[in-house]
């Protein structure tokens, strides 16, 4: 399977080794320049430095031919940009987005197509 994660923090980092050592395709991109450089060594995954909102960044990382994206990045903004351009520019079949503020929960629902964790009550 060929998956792209945007996002190399922790949720990020952890969900690429696990996937790359069950052998399916793992692209890993990450904003900051320091980050990727720590991850460097990281073994069967490809790292792309950039901004994963970014369509053209996205399409040369390979989303094109994705299987699933995970947008695991700290900010819900950028997880919904994500999330919406991988379903609708770039028609990836699963697509799965980290919600980081459950107020936001209502933004990431089955209208466009996604799924979200850790499924997050809305607030009373």
């Amino acid at each position: 399977m060929k998956v792209l994660i945007a996002g190399a923090g922790r949720l990020g980092t952890q969900i690429a080794q696990v996937l790359s050592a069950a052998r399916n395709d793992v692209t890993l991109v990450e904003y900051d320049d320091d980050r990727v450089a720590e991850l460097d060594s990281l073994p069967h995954v490809r790292l792309v430095a950039g901004d994963a909102c970014d369509r053209d960044l996205l399409e040369h990382a390979g989303a094109l031919a994705c299987d699933l994206v995970l947008a695991t990045t700290g900010r819900d903004e950028d997880n919904l940009v994500i999330s919406l351009l991988a379903k609708r520019r770039f028609g990836v079949g699963w697509v799965a987005a980290r919600v980081n503020e459950a107020e936001n929960a209502w933004l990431f629902d089955q209208r466009w197509g996604g799924w979200t964790w850790p499924y997050p009550r809305r607030p009373r």
